[in-house]
């Protein structure tokens, strides 16, 4: 019969084996064509509302939506692999100074795996870098990227 104690070993033994397997990702390899630092300066969204009634019981509301750009950047890391017919390109805000980049160069051979609007990246120190899926595209064997 298995206990508490022996499940809880058990798991503590596996959990190694488990996140290296990704918890069931779908690994693919691919080769990144390219990775690229963007800074774009964020938007500051600002609504006001005014609302007033008078003697008569009327009632009357306003509002005011202002967006400018803010002192303020993100910055983006932009990976674009090329897996196959298929070419993803992937964004990765790295504002915070404990947020890496996946540690691949281009031109080499990466694997990664894609679920839903995500695509994760196994770098070549075995680090997994999630990022945000922007676009993916089919290509044609004459548009692929050379090796």
């Amino acid at each position: 019969m298995l206990t508490r104690r022996s499940f809880s070993a058990a798991v503590v033994l596996l959990y190694p084996s488990l996140t290296l397997q990704g918890w069931g990702k779908k690994w693919q390899e691919g080769t990144l064509v390219s990775a690229d630092r963007q800074e774009d300066r964020d938007l500051e969204h600002h609504t006001e509302t005014n609302a007033s009634s008078d003697d008569n019981g009327s009632y009357s509301s306003s509002r005011t939506d202002t967006v400018k750009k803010s002192d303020m950047y993100i910055i983006w890391m932009y990976y674009k692999i090329s897996a196959g017919n298929k070419m993803y390109i992937a964004r990765h805000m790295i504002n915070l100074p404990w947020v890496k980049t996946a540690t691949s160069e281009v031109g080499n051979t990466v694997k990664f795996a894609v679920e839903k609007n995500k695509l994760y990246i196994l770098d070549q120190d075995g680090k997994e870098v999630k990022t945000d899926v922007v676009r993916t595209s089919v290509i044609s064997p004459q548009d692929s990227p050379r090796r």
